[in-house]
């Protein structure tokens, strides 16, 4: 069995420049990023309905963010790989984000609010992918322990949710666009701080028999095609982003219970995070991507269930819980790969090309979103199943031949 550097025990080979607090650091960077991502995926679209958009309106919205990330990304992470500090792009694209911000106090039309949604996904979209490449840097040099960092952002994510559903329930969706230019803001504060590694090494230690890997890996067919994988399940997510807190308002849920909603997958999610090196870090990434994927099948077919069935909010919460499968898995799945197969100073592109195809997906998947919830309601959570059931049979396909491989 392949191990991972994931690992400790086959892990990179200890760098004695750590800097000062460097997890600490990093896991702070990733708090105030998430704390972002824990109060527009539930409630930006519901304060897109209050202004005035409609379902169709909504998804366009959602998806030109994912588009502008697609289309960026490849370029902004090629560039941190040949920067001679990350750090400092990442600050430029924190402060030009403050700046994009702003610019939802007042703006009211589709025209306005397409336009805006495009331009921070440009300059926002690829924050916590440089994030990600320091942190997977810290991996290789220091023997750092990426999901423990990572899982702050988590954590953030799960406080973000509770705090806004309890702002939304007494103050209403109105206040969306302050928040949102607030969080920003303490997330540039925040990467000031982030440690300064410079430029990304051309040779890092990996296992012995990964060597070989490095360089152009994420070019190669078996890599593309796991991250293929990985983004289609990742991109069945789309409609419980999109429309979800919609669905539970329609049927009666109230704001405060969809934030605990939201927060209880979150919740999985870090549970997940903490045992996952433990637990998972032995195991071949190939096979916990299956793991992730078949949740996600099974999430998907049991939600448009529970309130024809009458099973109440409780039932809602039971599914949640399959967020730290769905979504923990399949994500940690896809570093882990990154971690082993790829060199550190090519990791910001491999980095790109996951984000380019993840957020092709997704954004395909958001723009057909609203269509869909307009045409089917709950019931398009079916087709969300058929995506991700996609992802599962190029993940056990992939799985099988590393096995052959292995034999």
């Amino acid at each position: 069995m392949q191990e991972s550097t994931f690992n400790d025990k086959h892990g990179a080979t200890r760098d004695s420049g750590k800097p000062r607090l460097f997890e600490a650091r990093v896991a702070s960077l990733y708090a105030a990023e998430f704390v972002i991502n824990g109060f527009y995926l539930p409630f930006f679209p519901v304060w897109l309905a209050l202004v005035g958009m409609d379902a169709a309106e909504i998804s366009l919205i959602l998806a030109a963010a994912m588009v502008a990330r697609i289309v960026s990304a490849p370029f902004i992470m090629a560039l941190t790989d040949r920067s001679s500090e990350r750090v400092h792009i990442l600050i430029v694209l924190s402060i030009l984000s403050v700046m994009c911000a702003a610019m939802f106090l007042v703006a009211r039309s589709f025209a306005g609010l397409l336009a805006l949604s495009f331009v921070l996904g440009v300059v926002s979209g690829c924050q916590v992918p440089i994030t990600d490449s320091v942190a997977l840097s810290g991996v290789r040099r220091f023997g750092s322990d990426y999901a423990r960092m990572r899982v702050w952002g988590s954590i953030s994510f799960l406080a973000a949710n509770l705090a806004g559903g309890l702002l939304l329930k007494h103050f209403g969706a109105g206040i969306t666009p302050g928040i949102l230019l607030c969080a920003f803001g303490v997330t540039g504060l925040v990467a000031l701080a982030l440690p300064r590694l410079g430029a990304p090494r051309k040779k890092s230690p990996l296992p012995g028999e990964m060597a070989g890997l490095a360089g152009r890996a994420f070019l190669r067919n078996g890599f593309v095609l796991f991250m293929t994988a990985a983004a289609l399940v990742q991109a069945s997510h789309a409609f419980v982003y999109g429309f979800s807190s919609i669905y539970w308002r329609s049927i009666g849920i109230d704001d405060f219970v969809i934030g605990f909603l939201w927060a209880v997958g979150v919740l999985a999610e870090i549970i997940l995070f903490y045992m996952f090196k433990r637990h998972f870090g032995a195991i071949r990434p190939e096979t916990v991507l299956v793991a992730g994927s078949v949740a996600a099948v099974v999430r998907w077919l049991l939600f448009p269930l529970i309130a024809p069935m009458g099973l109440g909010s409780g039932a809602f919460f039971a599914v949640q819980t399959l967020h730290g499968l769905s979504f923990g898995l399949t994500y940690l799945a896809m570093q882990q790969k990154t971690a082993e197969s790829i060199g550190e100073n090519e990791i910001g592109s491999a980095q790109g090309i996951f984000v380019f195809i993840s957020g092709l997906t997704l954004s395909i998947a958001l723009y057909l979103s609203g269509p869909l919830y307009a045409a089917a309601g709950v019931n398009g959570f079916w087709a969300m199943a058929a995506v991700a059931c996609a992802g599962t049979v190029i993940a056990i396909a992939i799985l099988m031949v590393e096995r052959r491989r292995s034999d």
